[in-house]
């Protein structure tokens, strides 16, 4: 049972990178903060450039906001 609808509308959420911006991300959350947290995990570590998991963050952070 999802408690948040919008979290649960992002789609595709069986890629581990999205599945840690869902659990871990809020709109509050920055960039250089998420990454300081999450170096060392897995599911970090799985997208391999870091512009590609800024795109994606702040494609999170666009559907949050709707």
């Amino acid at each position: 049972k999802p408690s948040k609808k919008p979290r649960a509308a992002l789609g595709a959420i069986g890629d581990p990178f999205d599945q840690l911006l869902v659990e871990r991300v809020t709109k509050k959350t920055s960039f250089a903060r998420f990454c300081q947290k999450h170096l060392k995990d897995p599911r970090y570590l799985s997208v391999k450039t870091s512009r590609e998991r800024e795109k994606r963050f702040l494609r999170h952070i666009e559907m949050l906001d709707k």
